[in-house]
């Protein structure tokens, strides 16, 4: 609820960020059923590959932002 008395303040709606919701959850939906029963078929591998990238790259993101923030 908080998140939606500050969306004028970043030029969006709230009519805006309940057709953004409205559009995201059948596809979160649709795509968390569809991973949930394919994944007890993947090798642990692959998942653990997978999970290390994700984590390799938002580690790499987050330090670029924080980078971002100091001053030189």
């Amino acid at each position: 609820m908080l998140r939606n008395a500050h969306l004028s303040q970043h030029g969006f709606s709230v009519r805006q960020a309940a057709l953004m919701a409205l559009c995201l959850i059948p596809t979160a939906m649709i795509g968390s059923w569809h991973t949930a029963a394919k994944v007890h078929r993947w090798p642990i591998r692959v998942i653990r590959a997978a999970f290390a990238v994700l984590l390799l790259y938002c580690g790499v993101r987050l330090f670029l932002m924080g980078l971002e923030q100091v001053q030189l």
